[in-house]
């Protein structure tokens, strides 16, 4: 992922600690659970997530271009 996107390593380094491994805990579970599984961890993740984490998650993703957003999704659906 970081060949791809040396970028994203400095924007994931600004996120809270503990909202990356809730981020983590959800997110690797996607390839146990089949073609949907990956989607379906995206989406229990997001409903984990606070009001102000909710709003931490969105500019995090906004503020990802093309290419980090490429690489983040192959990274995390591996």
């Amino acid at each position: 992922m970081l060949a791809a996107a040396p970028s994203i390593e400095a924007k994931i380094a600004t996120l809270d600690r503990g909202f990356l491994t809730k981020a983590v805990d959800h997110l690797r579970l996607s390839q146990s659970y089949g073609p949907e599984g990956f989607w379906r961890s995206v989406k229990q993740f997001e409903d984990s997530l606070s009001a102000s984490e909710r709003e931490t998650w969105a500019k995090f993703c906004r503020s990802l271009d093309a290419d980090e957003q490429a690489a983040l999704i192959w990274a995390i659906s591996k």
